[in-house]
């Protein structure tokens, strides 16, 4: 064999070992779960290499990039991701950095999907040229989780801090409240006394308005935090609605206009109907408050999907941005100027509705208005009647029944005590359940009825009564508490009866507590 003919072989070996390195290189790039690239560093990336990832990557074909032939890789970049991916890539270029940065592109199919791109600069064929290699991945996938892991991070976050102010707000309303009562008792205690032409009277009302307020904020606290005393019973939903519609008419004012539409064969919810009015009057404020220059307010009730009821609120106002809606449930955030609004509103239509074993959610954009859409399970029995109450004028009542009061608060204590005393009643008062059992056991005659706090110090008022009952078997319960639905179910009551008169409480509406209890 000559020597020409070993040469010849020679680069046909050479050949042949580059086309198996070529195909290697080929499959190594199309095994690759992405697309690599080579490009010019110009407005448009101008492609002179693209893997054959391009295509599950884009739905684009390789060839349809190269040089710009039918579609630029400029054209593929999300419209609002442009400017950033070009300022971070001339950055790194200046520097002579690799980059990494994520965004987004839309394929050929309109959709959109994230993408993570690593690249760096490498020098051209020109003389003093910059190209750009690099890989692209998608991670739409690995995003989205990210995102979904960030929101129940939020959500958790958020759930801490309603539950830390919830608490707070639960340990102030006890002692807050009792505070409450024997100010608007002894007010109002004071107001029989006084003419109506007393000089004093006009201060007295100041006092009683300021007292109301104060119950309103707490209560306001303890419903945001899912924390206040319900009463909750089988209700029809659009009754509530109807009931409501004149009163949010003159509420919203003239301007705006109500439409409401009521689902006919609405199956009846387990709630509060009181609170629910609530929760609608909230909204509604909200409402007016965001279509300033008129609007329309639309309150429905649907059956969407089986077993749950749905209460939406829309209106045509100003809308809100996507930060704003994720705050909006938060204790005191608020968008109004100072002074306009205490941040609760929301708050507590969030804590009414969750507490009520309902969802809540909220669409909105700005300048499209918002939808506050509340689902709550459907009841299954028949809607409960308000029943008629026994009305009590203070003036002149004369009853002849015995109480005992047990209560660890001395003003409240002294309170109840004074007003039933002025009722007619006998009354026995103590300040723990060892005395209210040392007392009931001293007297003779009959014990009708025993008025006790939820919350003392040491033994409870449902443990008291407990054992109370053993020595009094046809003694009747009244439970007080200003304190919260949770911690009543600890100590062993009922939450939700009519058994229970909430603190503060006027010198009537304790007198008309009692009457009801002791009438069955």
């Amino acid at each position: 064999m000559g020597k020409k003919d070993t040469t010849r072989e020679e680069l046909l070996a050479t050949i042949r070992r580059l086309e198996e390195s070529r195909r290697r290189y080929d499959a190594l790039l199309s095994n690759l779960p992405g697309m690599v690239y080579r490009c010019f560093a110009d407005e448009h990336w101008t492609m002179t290499f693209v893997s054959e990832g391009f295509t599950p990557l884009t739905g684009y074909q390789p060839e349809d990039l190269l040089h710009n032939r039918s579609i630029t890789f400029n054209d593929v970049i999300h419209p609002e991701d442009k400017v950033r991916v070009h300022l971070t890539v001339e950055q790194a270029l200046a520097q002579g950095l690799a980059f990494k940065l994520e965004y987004r592109i839309i394929t050929a199919d309109g959709k959109e999907k994230w993408v993570s791109e690593q690249g760096s600069a490498v020098p051209g064929t020109g003389d003093d040229s910059m190209e750009l290699e690099g890989f692209i991945t998608d991670i739409s996938e690995r995003k989205q989780a990210r995102e979904e892991r960030e929101q129940t991070d939020l959500q958790l976050r958020q759930s801490q801090k309603l539950e830390a102010v919830g608490r707070l707000a639960g340990g102030v309303a006890h002692d807050f409240n009792n505070l409450l009562t024997v100010i608007t008792g002894h007010s109002d205690l004071m107001d029989l006394e006084l003419r109506d032409d007393d000089p004093l009277k006009k201060s007295l009302l100041e006092i009683q308005r300021a007292a109301e307020r104060a119950g309103r904020l707490t209560n306001q606290l303890l419903a945001f935090s899912r924390r206040q005393v319900l009463k909750p019973r089988i209700i029809d939903l659009n009754r509530v609605i109807t009931e409501m519609e004149k009163m949010l008419r003159r509420l919203i004012g003239e301007d705006l206009d109500l439409v409401v539409r009521l689902e006919p064969k609405l199956s009846p919810i387990m709630a509060d109907p009181g609170q629910i009015e609530q929760v609608v009057m909230n909204l509604a404020v909200n409402a007016r408050d965001a279509m300033a220059h008129g609007g329309q307010l639309t309150i429905e009730t649907r059956l969407e999907k089986q077993g749950m009821v749905t209460l939406a609120v829309s209106d045509t106002g100003v809308g809100m941005d996507e930060e704003t809606r994720l705050k909006i449930f938060e204790p005191f955030f608020t968008t109004k100027r100072e002074g306009k609004g205490t941040g609760l509103g929301l708050s507590t239509v969030y804590g009414i509705v969750t507490q009520s074993n309902g969802e809540i959610s909220v669409e909105s954009e700005p300048g499209m208005g918002a939808t506050f859409r509340m689902e709550f399970p459907a009841s299954e029995g028949m809607v409960e009647d308000v029943l008629p109450r026994i009305s009590v004028d203070l003036e002149k009542a004369r009853a002849a029944e015995t109480i005992l009061v047990l209560e660890d608060n001395d003003a409240v204590r002294e309170l109840a005590v004074r007003v039933l005393e002025r009722c007619g009643y006998t009354v026995l008062e103590a300040n723990g359940g060892s005395e209210a059992r040392r007392i009931a056991a001293g007297h003779d005659g009959p014990i009708h009825l025993l008025l006790t706090d939820v919350i003392l110090p040491g033994e409870s008022g449902p443990e008291a009564a407990g054992k109370l009952s053993t020595q009094r078997p046809e003694m009747k319960v009244l439970y007080m508490s200003g304190y919260t639905d949770e911690v009543i179910v600890d100590r062993g009551a009922e939450p939700g009866l009519d058994e229970i008169l909430e603190k503060p409480f006027s010198p009537q509406r304790l007198a008309h507590m009692v009457r009801n209890r002791l009438a069955g």
